[in-house]
């Protein structure tokens, strides 16, 4: 059980993160900006942008690191109602969740859904899937050699 409200947790935090970022290094005139200032005061973001761009952020960070962040958010509460098992059914979720996410990107690139393609997007999405699977696969199959030898 502490196991699943970590996982939890991590996963409400990679959205968080993720959102905080989009929120301060993109352009105010977002929701998320409105709702943001909204709860919690006139002007918030606006100062958080003010001190991000005292930073050289690199590009990667403002501009892919948000998708990989909410993909692998995605992916760990997928895991999480899949008690960490990867069968059949969970990894239609998953594949469901990456190809969703991958699917956005590259409609983007044909003007299909709004926003900007970027290559590394996609493989920060990638990325994003691919670490929470790996991490529970490989935690998954160690165990349950260490164990067999003790």
């Amino acid at each position: 059980m502490k196991k699943r409200i970590a996982v939890i947790l991590l996963s409400f935090l990679f959205l968080l993160v993720g959102a905080l970022i989009y929120s301060i290094a993109r352009t105010p005139g977002l929701y998320i900006n409105q709702w943001i200032d909204y709860l919690f005061s006139a002007g918030t973001i606006h100062r958080l942008q003010i001190i991000s761009q005292r930073i050289d952020l690199p590009s990667w960070l403002i501009n892919s690191m948000p998708d990989a962040l909410w993909m692998a958010s995605l992916t760990l509460m997928i895991l999480v109602i899949w008690d960490f098992k990867l069968y059949s059914k969970s990894v239609t979720w998953l594949l469901l969740a990456l190809f969703t996410g991958l699917g956005f990107e590259i409609l983007q690139k044909f003007g299909i859904v709004p926003g900007t393609f970027d290559f590394t997007d996609l493989i920060f999405i990638l990325i994003g899937a691919l670490l929470p699977v790996s991490y529970f696969y490989l935690r998954h199959k160690y165990e349950n050699k260490w164990d067999r030898h003790h």
